[in-house]
């Protein structure tokens, strides 16, 4: 009872996270020039800063979008990102949530889950396969295609987490 699947939402931001709309990001810079700013990604997938404008950013990872946003700055109003005489920070303030179906667990239906879930967090929040689901031949189907077979034992087993891949919004995972 006391167990938890739960992903950690105080890990540092890892650098191959994806940006997607409704992420908020905390925006510093600091030096010569300053600015602090939580900008939030609109469902269009921009932001937007002050005496800049729009600068899209969803589908960057966060290490993609720190460098476009230095470029960008840097080429406008905070010159000094250029030059070194500032620096920029970007970390994420609030995380977006994801929706993913789960077929054949023992709770059924569409769970909304935090975008750092993984598989197996989405499979405990389900109550794992039911009485007659597999846990050799789970299927995380992404956008109509099978992207992953998952063998639930291999982690059971031998605590072999290769199959506990990161989940997308609208992503389905079907326990035949």
């Amino acid at each position: 009872a006391a167990l938890s699947f739960e992903p950690n939402l105080k890990l540092a931001t890892p650098v191959n996270y994806i940006l997607g709309p409704d992420d908020q990001l905390v925006v510093s810079v600091f030096g010569v020039q300053e600015y602090n700013g939580n900008l939030t990604i609109s469902p269009e997938g921009s932001v937007s800063i002050p005496n800049i404008g729009e600068v899209k950013l969803a589908g960057l990872t966060i290490e993609a979008a720190t460098q476009k946003l230095k470029t960008i700055m840097g080429n406008s109003v905070f010159s000094y990102l250029k030059s070194g005489g500032s620096k920029i920070a970007v970390s994420l303030g609030k995380i977006r949530s994801i929706k993913v179906t789960i077929i054949g667990s023992v709770k059924q239906g569409t769970f909304t889950l935090s975008s750092f879930s993984s598989v197996f967090n989405a499979l405990y929040a389900a109550g794992g396969p039911s009485a007659f689901g597999s846990f050799r031949e789970i299927e995380l189907i992404r956008n109509n295609k099978l992207v992953q077979k998952i063998d639930l034992y291999k982690f059971l087993l031998n605590g072999d987490q290769t199959d506990n891949i990161g989940l997308k919004d609208n992503d389905v995972i079907r326990i035949p």
